[in-house]
């Protein structure tokens, strides 16, 4: 993404160091016709940052999403694992609660 955004810049100052040369149709004519194909090398660039950032931000939830089932089937693991431990070595809780002023 950084390599697109610096031909993006090299553009930019393509346009902005060239300056109008008014005094010959034929040059004005070419100047304007490169402005325009830099004009559509920009715009093209941009739509690939677009896109990038679009896959970025699905990949990322893709991620948020993975982990929470992760999570999920991990607490389900460990639930599932106790059964085979004695009940009389899980802690219990106790008859008389105590109570706190």
């Amino acid at each position: 993404m950084k390599h697109l955004q610096q031909l993006i810049e090299a553009a930019h100052r393509e346009i902005e160091d060239k300056p109008v040369a008014t005094g010959n149709i034929q040059e004005l004519q070419a100047q304007i016709s490169r402005h325009e194909e830099l004009a559509q090398k920009i715009k093209g660039y941009q739509e690939q940052i677009a896109s990038l950032n679009s896959k970025c931000k699905m990949l990322t939830m893709k991620a948020k999403h993975a982990t929470m089932l992760l999570t999920v089937t991990e607490v389900e693991g460990l639930a599932e694992g106790t059964e085979d431990v004695d009940p009389e070595l899980l802690p219990t809780p106790s008859a008389h609660p105590s109570v706190v002023m």
